[in-house]
């Protein structure tokens, strides 16, 4: 059996480098237009170990970004001086800034397209069980939630729990199925660390629950959510009404 630690995943759905930088900017309230480059590159950084962790495969546009945050950061650290290298880098954050802003324009009209859309969709649709809402003190949680929460239960793992792994084979699909009938068990609604509950925490069952719960997110079988200003998930079950509509 292959080892989860060769395993490469490419994710079709993963967002870019630019949607990292946007994600840390919202979740540390950042001026876009002033952004703590030091701070925000140790966080990038940070990320991309996670996303190692995972195993994900992290393309060229992420290492290329981390250059340039690198690059923007050492130079701004150097005393001021009047010299085109400074000017450059200078130019860099405000072209950095600008496409973050596009961005982040471009994605609030395309959530509030989809908010239309599932209104439209749901009006004579039969609610999912436990649909959270606003007063639920809920938000959705994004890609890079389910990174940071998935890369925190490879850390706390004990490295021969992934050697008795090797007698098990967790498949995505296994995978998937398992979250389901726990959903299903649970009345439509669970924490995220309950989808691991009853298996030693290996390497090879994080990575496949993490690719499988991409998998029904992106099917429209579950939503993610999060408490404000709190670390954990919790997954929601939708009506098959509603994501066959989807």
């Amino acid at each position: 059996m292959m080892e989860p630690a060769s395993l490469k995943v490419k994710i079709e759905i993963f967002e870019g480098p630019l949607d990292l930088l946007l994600y840390l900017v919202r979740k540390n309230s950042y001026d876009i237009f002033d952004i703590p480059i030091a701070e925000i590159t140790n966080q990038y950084l940070e990320y991309l170990e996670m996303m190692k962790s995972l195993n994900l495969n992290i393309v060229g546009d992420f290492l290329v970004m981390a250059a340039t945050l690198l690059r923007i950061k050492a130079q701004m650290l150097l005393p001021k001086r009047e010299d085109e290298d400074a000017e450059e880098v200078e130019d860099l954050r405000a072209d950095l800034a600008r496409q973050l802003y596009q961005l982040y324009i471009y994605k609030e009209a395309a959530r509030r397209m989809d908010n239309l859309l599932v209104l439209g969709r749901d009006t004579f649709a039969p609610q999912p069980r436990e649909t959270p809402d606003v007063q639920d003190g809920l938000i959705e949680a994004e890609l890079f939630d389910l990174i940071s929460a998935f890369a925190e239960l490879i850390r706390r793992r004990r490295p021969a729990f992934d050697y008795r792994a090797a007698r098990f084979r967790f498949t995505v699909i296994d995978r998937m199925d398992a979250i389901l009938d726990l959903l299903e068990r649970k009345g439509g609604k669970l924490e995220l660390s309950e989808t691991i509950e009853g298996h030693d925490l290996s390497r090879e069952l994080v990575i496949a629950t993490f690719l499988a719960l991409l998998e029904l997110v992106r099917i429209g079988r579950v939503r993610v959510y999060q408490p404000k200003g709190q670390r954990a998930i919790y997954l929601f079950e939708r009506a098959a009404s509603v994501w066959l509509a989807s």
